[in-house]
């Protein structure tokens, strides 16, 4: 019988350290975890990308869930130069949804994009050449040796107009949009 109970309380000990060390190393990283420290590396991949000089002045935030969601306050994409306007965007915010498998990957899926108070500033330069053109010479760039490649986005149902908006979400605009038709 003593036998049988020392057994039980070892079997619940073992247990409870399977179960419990690996929350409690999670629950260390979680504490310590400060996504501002890559900043520099978040700035440096949107230059990259962009072939722009980009500015965050707020902090990065991360909650952490089945859906991460990463988000920045307080950024800006500049123009290049001889421009009329010195930026070309400037957001209070930008909230990410990644998932989570390929983050836990190192590779960045981004799921859903919201861009809070967006202010883009589309022009011609003096040489004739819009500014909404990304990347050296024009284009969007993307795939070469040290930068992410660019794949298109999908969207998983429906037409993407401003009617349907079960799956966006839409900031006030300038712009009128034609009336929805019922269908």
């Amino acid at each position: 019988m003593q036998a049988r109970r020392t057994f039980r309380r070892v079997a619940v000990i073992a247990v409870a350290i399977v179960i419990l060390a690996p929350l409690a190393v999670i629950g260390l990283f979680l504490a310590s975890f400060d996504p501002n420290s890559y900043k520099p590396q978040v700035i440096a991949a949107a230059e990259r990308m962009l072939h722009r000089p980009v500015t965050i002045d707020g902090r990065l935030r991360m909650n952490l869930s089945l859906v991460p969601t990463i988000s920045a306050s307080g950024i800006t994409i500049a123009n290049p130069p001889g421009y009329a306007d010195a930026d070309f965007a400037t957001l209070r915010r930008i909230e990410a949804k990644v998932a989570l498998l390929p983050l836990l990957r190192h590779q960045l899926n981004i799921l859903d994009l919201v861009l809070v108070d967006p202010v883009i500033n589309l022009e011609y330069g003096p040489t004739g050449t819009p500014n909404w053109e990304l990347g050296p010479g024009g284009g969007a760039g993307g795939g070469a040796a040290g930068q992410p490649a660019v794949r298109p986005a999908r969207r998983a149902a429906g037409p993407a107009s401003p009617c349907n908006r079960s799956r966006s979400r839409t900031a006030p605009s300038p712009i009128t949009p034609p009336p929805c038709s019922s269908r």
